[in-house]
């Protein structure tokens, strides 16, 4: 009786040691592939981008503005559709040149940027749409972007239709609010917006963004781009 009542707690004793055996090989191969991966190289992770990517990303497609450079030497204004040669990238911003602040400031980080780019500078042109056309004729548009740039497009129309409708597409927005004096305020969002060849917004620089976060940005853009000279 002694034997028969032995067997039945031998059998399951020898049952859970080889679970044991079994959940600790498994606990050695998932410890294993943990720390392989804890090992991975920081250098193989993604680069991480200081400014804003949507999902999906925006298209600005078939958005056409005049560039007035060309008439501050008596030529024609020239349409402009809001994308970037191949392998390149173009810089959109809203803003009015009597901007106290906001709009120098953002001109000037554009600037730093670009300067930082080094040799890669020639693939980044900026754009600046102004939203206060009526301050900003041609000549005055022109003249502001030349202090920041010396290649540049000064975009312009006295059609507001067609002004919001660039806002709209960008994401951007701007309003004028007449007082009582007959003079008015201009108000407007801050954003800087990476255009593609593709015509999509690959990326949206809030204000306050330095010059040397957007330089970083675009080597890492450009050296994504099919035909990018970024490495």
């Amino acid at each position: 009786m002694k034997t028969l009542e032995s067997r039945p707690i031998r059998i399951p004793a020898l049952i859970l040691i080889g679970l044991v055996v079994l959940i600790s090989s498994a606990g050695c191969a998932r410890s294993g592939k943990s720390s392989q991966l804890a090992g991975t190289p920081t250098g193989q992770e993604a680069p991480k981008l200081s400014g804003i990517t949507r999902t999906p990303q925006p298209s600005v497609t078939g958005i056409v503005l005049p560039d007035v450079s060309p008439t501050v030497a008596g030529r024609p204004a020239v349409p402009f559709e809001t994308k970037a040669d191949p392998g390149a990238l173009l810089v959109v911003y809203f803003g009015y040149t009597s901007c106290p602040d906001v709009c120098p400031t953002s001109m000037s980080d554009l600037k730093s940027a670009k300067r930082d780019l080094g040799e890669l500078s020639g693939s980044v042109t900026v754009a600046m749409v102004t939203v206060d056309p009526q301050r900003d004729t041609p000549q005055v548009l022109d003249s502001y972007l030349s202090h920041f740039f010396s290649a540049y497009h000064a975009l312009r129309t006295d059609d507001i239709a067609t002004l919001k409708q660039a806002e709209a597409a960008f994401g951007a927005s701007s309003a004028i609010t007449q007082k009582a004096d007959g003079t008015y305020d201009v108000s407007h969002s801050a954003a800087a917006y990476g255009v593609d060849s593709n015509g999509k917004i690959v990326i949206e620089w809030p204000f306050g963004t330095k010059g040397e976060q957007i330089a970083t940005d675009i080597r890492i853009l450009l050296g994504k781009q099919p035909g990018g000279t970024g490495k």
